[in-house]
């Protein structure tokens, strides 16, 4: 039997107010990573970044759930949307992660709500498609596809990528433009192709990974302390 005085946690979300307060003043995109605890404790660690006025990366939430779980994304993202992020109209920029994106596309989560949209970092994007077609020079076509801001030259570019390799468009057309392309975004993604900033967030906290937890989250106090 277990101890009736001791309590387990599952899963910790945690936000700061300076985090919850200053997002207002950020740019409108969220950018969603995950990465794994290395330490004593199994887990994975989310993370949840935007960038402020002066392009410096602002930490907005974190959490520590059992693995990258639908349901564990799920939470996630909920906690994000109802404590931190209620402003309408916003982008989640994030991997083509089957079980990040269901979570997104759950209901029950809010994401769906308010005119907010999901969209993919386009190295996620390449590198799924160099999987699948083993051609280096075509997963830059890619790239370069994605980041055109002009449909016209978008378009010529993906008509040239189709003369070389008609089922490499193919795959492409099955991808919704409005998700991995600027030139057919509407500008929400304010011109983020990739999740770089919360790669970077994790990148940062390589080494806090292996902490204790309470020691862990204590680090963050001194991150919001002074700019990345």
């Amino acid at each position: 039997m277990g101890d009736p005085s001791s309590v387990i946690l599952n899963r910790v979300f945690w936000s700061f107010k300076p985090s919850i307060e200053g997002f207002q003043y950020c740019k409108p995109i969220i950018q969603v990573d995950e990465t794994f605890l290395t330490g004593k404790y199994c887990g994975t660690l989310l993370v949840a970044v935007t960038q402020d006025g002066n392009r410096d990366i602002f930490p907005i939430a974190f959490a520590i759930v059992e693995g990258e779980t639908k349901e564990a994304c799920m939470w996630f993202l909920y906690n994000l949307r109802m404590i931190v992020t209620p402003q309408p109209s916003l982008c989640v920029i994030s991997d083509r992660g089957t079980r990040l994106l269901a979570a997104l596309q759950d209901p029950r989560v809010g994401w769906l709500q308010h005119n907010s949209q999901s969209v993919f970092c386009i190295r996620h994007i390449a590198s799924n498609f160099n999987k699948r077609f083993k051609n280096v020079e075509l997963k830059k076509d890619v790239i370069n596809m994605g980041y055109e801001v002009r449909q016209p030259r978008f378009e010529a570019k993906l008509t040239v990528l189709r003369s070389k390799n008609p089922q490499a468009a193919e795959w492409l057309d099955n991808i919704p433009k409005d998700k991995w392309t600027q030139a057919y975004d509407g500008g929400k993604r304010y011109g983020h192709m990739t999740t770089n900033l919360a790669e970077c967030m994790n990148s940062v906290l390589k080494r806090a990974r292996a902490l204790l937890i309470k020691v862990f989250s204590s680090l963050f106090v001194l991150l919001l302390a002074k700019p990345l």
